[in-house]
C-alpha cells in the first residue's frame, strides 16, 4: 500500500514531465524546417488627383465637343440619305477641330474607321430618329516622353475618349483622341506628330 500512494502522488509529476519531453521532442524533430522570412510587400496603388488643372482643361473640351457631336447627330438623323458635298465638307471641317477628327465607330460587331466611313455608318443609324442622347463619355489620358522636337509639336498627354451614344433601337460606341503639347494647348489628334 505504501508503494501504490506514492504512485499516486508522483504520477501527476510524470505526466507532466512526458507531456514536457514530447513537447521539446516535436518541436526539435516533428516542426518544419524555418526559412529565411520572405518579406511581402505590397502592390504600389498610384492614382491621378482628380481635377487638376490638365484633367480639367481635357473635360471642358470633350463636353464641348459632346455638344457639337449631339448636334450634329440630330441634324444628321434630319437630313435622312441626303448630305451634299458641300455639308460633307463643312461636317469634315467641324469635326476637324474635335477629338472625333480621326474617329472610329463600332457598329456590327466591328469598327469603322476615318471620318468619311464614320458618317457613311452613321446616317442609316440615325436617320429618322426622334430620340439621340450621347449616354456616357470616359477619357484615359496617358503621359508621353519628350521627343524632343519644337514645343508646340512635342505632344507630352494624350486624352483617349469614348463616347456612347443612343439613336434608337440601340447603342453606338464613337471614339477618338485630344493631344496636349507642351506649350499647353489641346489639339485634335492624331497624336502621333512624328512627321
Amino acid at each position: 500500500m505504501k508503494i501504490t500512494r506514492h504512485w499516486r502522488a508522483s504520477a501527476p509529476v510524470i505526466m507532466a514531465g512526458a507531456c514536457i519531453a514530447a513537447a521539446a521532442a516535436l518541436a526539435l524533430c516533428g516542426a518544419p524546417a524555418k526559412t529565411a522570412a520572405q518579406q511581402v510587400l505590397p502592390v504600389v496603388q498610384i492614382q491621378w488627383q482628380p481635377q487638376t488643372l490638365l484633367e480639367t482643361r481635357f473635360a471642358a473640351k470633350i463636353a464641348e465637343d459632346n455638344k457639337f457631336l449631339l448636334g450634329k447627330l440630330i441634324a444628321l438623323a434630319k437630313a435622312g440619305d441626303q448630305m451634299s458635298e458641300q455639308a460633307r465638307a463643312s461636317w469634315k471641317e467641324g469635326f476637324g477641330a474635335t477629338y472625333l477628327s480621326n474617329p472610329r465607330l463600332w457598329i456590327d460587331g466591328r469598327w469603322v474607321d476615318g471620318l468619311d466611313n464614320v458618317l457613311d455608318a452613321l446616317r442609316p443609324v440615325v436617320k429618322g430618329s426622334a430620340t439621340i442622347s450621347i449616354d456616357a463619355a470616359s477619357a484615359l489620358i496617358a503621359y508621353k516622353e519628350h521627343a524632343g522636337k519644337e514645343k508646340d509639336r512635342d505632344i507630352d498627354a494624350v486624352a483617349k475618349i469614348r463616347v456612347t451614344f443612343s439613336a434608337s433601337p440601340g447603342g453606338m460606341i464613337l471614339e477618338g483622341e485630344l493631344c496636349h503639347s507642351r506649350t499647353c494647348p489641346i489639339i485634335p489628334g492624331p497624336c502621333d506628330r512624328s512627321n
